[in-house]
């Protein structure tokens, strides 16, 4: 049993691989795709450094990428729109 708590309860943010994951599709690579990849690496780096790869490794690396391009676009909660107090002209976009 895991004791690892998820990073959003303890609000540590977005951890590295999410950080290259999001940077990949910003450069138009489709999240699954990119999540897979980082998560193929992965394994075969701890492969390569002496872990165990057995089917539940390779079933996790394998449902990650299509979990992930289902998800977030359901997922996502928009950003609020803060008003503009009145009277108040909004600057100027640079």
């Amino acid at each position: 049993m895991s004791t690892k708590l998820p990073a959003r309860l303890v609000r540590l943010g977005p951890g590295p691989r999410d950080g290259l994951m999001a940077g990949l599709a910003a450069h138009g690579l489709p999240l699954g795709r990119a999540r897979a990849g980082i998560e193929l690496a992965v394994l075969a780096a701890g492969w390569q450094l002496g872990g165990a790869v057995g089917p539940g490794t390779d079933g996790d690396r394998v449902e990650h990428g299509p979990l992930v391009q289902y998800l977030v676009p359901r997922l996502t909660v928009p950003a609020p729109v803060r008003p503009v107090p009145t009277g108040v002209t909004p600057p100027c976009p640079a």
